[in-house]
This record gives C-alpha cells, structure tokens and sequence, in this order.
C-alpha cells in the first residue's frame, strides 16, 4: 500500500533514516515480527539501488532504515514489508528522490 506522501528529497551521498508505521494497516491482535526493506529505481537508472539499504530497526509497529549514498536525479521507491504474527504481509512504499546539490527542494525529477 503506498504510504501517505513521499519522502522529501536527500542528496547524493547523505546518510538519512527513514520510518514507515504499519498501525494502521494491522488488524486488531496483529504485530509485527520482522521487516524487509528494499530500494528501487523509478525513474532513471541505477544498477546498485539495494546496496544503499543499510541498518534497520522494528519497535513496536514503527520500522526505519538507514538509507546512504543515493544517486542525484534519481526517484527511488523505499518498499517496507512485514511479516506478522497472524502471517500476514504487508507492504507499505513511497517515493524517495534524491536531488544535486544547490538544486531547489520545489524541482521536481518526475
């Protein structure tokens, strides 16, 4: 399910860490026991876009990640999946562009 907005933009070689809360998308009794994070590319082209997955953490229903060393003029989609203790998977994704240095927050890659 994609995430309610998008990520704001970083820039190539910052080290930022990134959380998605999957409370609302779990039913009543539910929880979460692990969380797969992968990074792909959306727009434009970048062979090593996982490589840039680094450290993450699960407490409670909020998952985060470490994401290091994306590449300018690149939109990226940052993807969440958990597994529950009622077996359930979910997904929750947004997009994650990073933008050269000087470039204005408002440019748009899309």
């Amino acid at each position: 399910m994609k995430a309610q907005g998008d990520f704001t933009p970083m820039n190539p070689g910052e080290s930022e860490v990134f959380a998605f809360d999957f409370t609302m998308d779990l039913p009543t009794g539910d929880s979460i026991i692990s969380v797969v994070w992968s990074l792909t590319v959306q727009t434009g082209s970048d062979p090593n876009s996982q490589s840039y997955v680094g450290a993450t953490s699960l407490v409670g229903n909020l998952a985060s990640v470490r994401i290091t060393g994306p590449l300018a003029r690149i939109i990226y989609i940052l993807t969440a999946t958990a597994t529950t203790t009622q077996g359930n998977t979910l997904d929750l994704w947004a997009f994650l562009p990073c933008l050269p240095l000087g470039a204005p927050p408002s440019q748009s890659l899309r």
